[in-house]
């Protein structure tokens, strides 16, 4: 995801030192560069990051079960943090069935439609 803005910005993996504060650790120098090469490197394999994913959508599915946001009846920083996670997974190619999860589509959607969050998406 990080890729495409970084290379849009007009960054390369020559820019790296520039860009990175000092005191960063190395490993995360290394990572961005092989990013901005296009060979990123991931601490899994993709199956077990699926794996992974779902088994955190299953949760958030149960916990929005007869709730309108995550801690109850109000939209709450909770809310936030997650509605950012799940609204980036399309990025990382993974979808939302509606059968598997319908509440955390419906979250979605009344997330999607608060005026600050709208307004951030254009």
């Amino acid at each position: 995801m990080i890729r495409p803005e970084l290379l849009h910005a007009g960054l390369s993996a020559a820019d790296v030192d520039r860009i990175v504060a000092a005191g960063v650790h190395p490993s995360f120098k290394e990572w961005l560069r092989d990013t901005l090469n296009g060979t990123p490197r991931f601490d899994t394999s993709e199956e077990l990051a699926r794996a992974i994913i779902l088994k955190k959508l299953d949760v958030l599915e149960e916990r929005l079960a007869g709730r309108q946001y995550l801690v109850g009846e109000r939209f709450t920083m909770a809310d936030a943090g997650w509605f950012t996670r799940v609204d980036s997974l399309p990025a990382l190619r993974v979808t939302l069935s509606p059968e598997r999860y319908p509440n955390t589509q419906a979250w979605c959607g009344r997330v999607a439609e608060r005026p600050s969050v709208a307004a951030s998406a254009r």
